[in-house]
């Protein structure tokens, strides 16, 4: 087993330290565990893979090259030490280590196998012998490993045959939010009950390709999981003849919450929609004190200010102003001039359907900070050619 995983002295790991937004209003940042398994050496008449190993091996590094993941916090195990017993331990010392702060993200490549007569779908560890189920992890033990968790978020990675099976039978409710403050328990897997490709040798699988290719190109401070699985699974269905699933677990601790991959150079600014909405009323008998100012123009203000300026409009949560203040600014021919114009329209739809009653709460503040995410991505990108 490589575990990069360090053990500080009592005091000298400071646990929510890190904000999530400006302001007042903030998310504690915990810590990110990483277990990664892999395994192509098999034996006892299992046949080799050619790809496992690798396809972790990209997926670790590219989190610690470009997201909050560090090596102190990770755990790798692959080939001969990817045991049953190997991998059990690894996810309970883990699970040990976890605070309601800090989040635990998995990823499994090997073989797996689904029982028939009973529906349940295993893990084959590199000890597994073909024939003998007693040599393989049963997946309810893996999701037992972090049921009772204390962790934020768990979101785990499987690429394997039948590894569906990890799912509950019953269908979700595909209208629940996701907010990053709640607790989340999601699972993405490479196929449904079926087996799925390996791929060439020495290249990555279909399955990690797409995931490593929204890992390393997404141009946004940060990566949900619901945008990670909307993305890869289109180039996923593209290049090979399986069907890729990512939901939560049921009966596992999950509370409509969602993980989120943050890059490590990203400002507290950029994440303001990641943050709990928190709206202070005043209380009986006291007036509302005046709103920040918003600016009245961009005109003639450099595009970097103007940047700025409008990722604070963001972040306090005023799209009316945003949207005043960018249209005259922004050029016919912009490349993200359609962004502007869907989220603007998508803004206007969520207000009319609450002003008449027919959007929820949690559903309208949802909606909204998709609006603004979407909308400081863009201006993220704008141009001097965009501008005038």
């Amino acid at each position: 087993m490589d575990t990069d995983k360090q053990s500080p002295e009592e005091g000298n790991t400071p646990r929510g330290v890190g904000r999530l937004s400006a302001g007042e209003g903030f998310v504690e940042e915990g810590i990110n565990y990483l277990l990664v398994i892999a395994i192509d050496t098999y034996g006892n008449g299992i046949p080799v893979l050619h790809n496992a190993v690798k396809d972790a091996t990209d997926f670790r590094d590219t989190l610690w090259g470009g997201y909050r993941f560090e090596k102190q916090h990770t755990t790798t195990l692959f080939n001969a030490d990817a045991t049953q017993d190997a991998i059990l331990d690894a996810f309970s010392n883990i699970k040990r280590q976890l605070q309601d702060i800090d989040s635990f993200v998995f990823y499994f490549a090997g073989h797996g196998w689904h029982d028939a007569e009973n529906g349940l779908g295993y893990w084959l560890p590199a000890d597994a012998a073909a024939g003998r189920k007693s040599t393989y992890l049963n997946n309810a033990e893996v999701v037992a490993t972090f049921r009772t968790s204390r962790a934020r978020h768990v979101f785990g990675i499987v690429d394997a045959c039948f590894s569906a099976s990890l799912f509950a039978q019953r269908a979700m409710d595909t209208g629940e939010m996701r907010y990053f403050h709640l607790p989340s328990r999601w699972l993405f897997t490479s196929g449904q009950v079926e087996p799925v490709a390996d791929g060439e040798p020495g290249h990555n699988s279909p399955f990690a390709q797409a995931i490593l290719a929204q890992l390393r190109y997404q141009r946004g401070a940060y990566l949900s999981v619901t945008s990670l699985w909307n993305e890869a699974r289109k180039a996923i269905v593209y290049n090979a003849v399986q069907t890729p699933r990512c939901e939560p677990l049921q009966n596992a601790g999950h509370q409509n919450g969602e993980f989120f991959f943050i890059r490590k150079e990203a400002a507290p600014a950029e994440l303001a929609p990641l943050a709990p909405a928190e709206q202070v009323k005043p209380s009986r008998g006291e007036a509302a004190g005046p709103a920040p100012a918003a600016p009245a123009t961009l005109e003639g203000m450099p595009l970097e200010q103007a940047k700025a300026s409008l990722s604070e409009l963001l972040a306090r949560g005023e799209l009316e102003a945003f949207f005043a203040a960018v249209k005259p600014r922004l050029r016919q021919g912009a490349s993200v001039r359609d962004t502007f114009i869907l989220q603007e329209a998508q803004y206007n739809r969520l207000m009319k359907r609450a002003a008449a009653g027919l959007e929820k709460a949690d559903n309208l503040d949802f909606g909204l900070r998709q609006v603004s995410s979407n909308l400081l991505m863009a201006v993220r990108m704008l141009k001097e050619r965009d501008w005038g």
